[in-house]
Order: C-alpha cells, then structure tokens, then sequence
C-alpha cells in the first residue's frame, strides 16, 4: 500500500531538526490495545519506519519506559506493567 506525497508541505520539527515534510491531508486511527487517537498523516523522506509524537503518545495514553528496548505501559495501568512493542515495519 502506498501513500501519495501530494504537493503541499509544512515546516516541521524533527529528530534531524527543522525540516520539511509533506502533509497528504491523511488522517488515521491509531489503535494500541484497544485504545484509540487520530492522527495526522506527515511523511519526510528521511525516515523509513513510522513515528508518533508526544501529542499522539499523550492521546493513547502511553508512559514509555525503556524506549531503546521498546517497553511502556499505559498511565491508567500499576507500575509493575510492563509492555513490550512490535517490531516495526519497514518500507
């Protein structure tokens, strides 16, 4: 499945600091466990594995852990839970 850059792009903060990316007026519902956010769809050709940012980690209730080995929990959860992620897709 592919996703159309489209023409317009935004100005953005990212992990290679201010840049460009192209917004495709996407939007998505994001599904952990059973918890649900929309969010919008950026894409920059220097990444190849989606990334969320804290406003989505915020909207899905997530408290990262350990985020080099990949373990979280959700905030509403006791602080032995300890979740680990899927390993991510590339593309």
């Amino acid at each position: 499945m592919g996703i159309a850059l489209g023409s317009e792009e935004v100005e953005a903060k990212t992990s290679l600091g201010l840049g460009r990316l192209y917004a495709p007026k996407l939007k998505l519902l994001i599904e952990v466990e059973g918890r649900k956010a929309k969010a919008e769809v950026r894409i920059s050709k220097a990444e190849n594995e989606a990334v969320i940012n804290d406003a989505l980690i915020e909207a899905l209730g997530l408290e990262i852990i350990k985020p080099k080995e990949g373990i979280y929990r959700f905030t509403d959860e006791p602080p032995e839970t300890k979740r680990k992620t899927v390993k991510p897709e590339y593309w």
